[in-house]
């Protein structure tokens, strides 16, 4: 895997093995490509900035984060061996990603089987205060 302008991370692996889909930190900003394993041509798949990619469970569609927070799904056609053909990116939801807590080292989403559903590990903030009682005693 190639390491150009920067650090390669986030390596997923395509559900038959053969594509492996992973983040480049650029110059401005991290992009998410594709490229066949354990060698051969990467192609681009984000437009304008990605992370954290993520497989359907067929391999024929492939999930990131934007720049601009939204999850983003891009069909993958990976019956071409030497370069995976890939079409343009669909936005599918953008709500509560801006909670989200990316990390590069770990999985911030993961897709059901169907690809239908997605589990999202949020960060949950609270506003409430806490009230510590000191030298308190019970009645008694």
């Amino acid at each position: 895997m190639p390491v150009e302008n920067g650090v390669t991370n986030q390596p997923r692996l395509s559900p038959d093995g053969r594509v492996l889909a992973y983040t480049v930190n650029q110059i401005a900003g991290p992009d998410v490509f594709l490229q066949p394993y354990p060698n051969g041509r990467r192609v681009a798949v984000s437009v304008g900035g990605g992370l954290d990619p993520e497989w359907s469970a067929d391999g024929k569609e492939l999930f990131y984060i934007d720049a601009d927070n939204q999850l983003m799904a891009v069909p993958v056609d990976l019956e071409s061996v030497r370069t995976p053909k890939v079409g343009s990116p669909v936005p599918l939801f953008t709500p509560f990603w801006s909670l989200v807590p990316h990390h590069p080292s770990i999985k911030n989403y993961s897709v059901s089987r169907d690809g239908g559903r997605f589990l999202v590990d949020v960060l949950h903030q609270t506003t409430s205060p806490v009230t510590v009682l000191l030298n308190w005693q019970p009645e008694g």
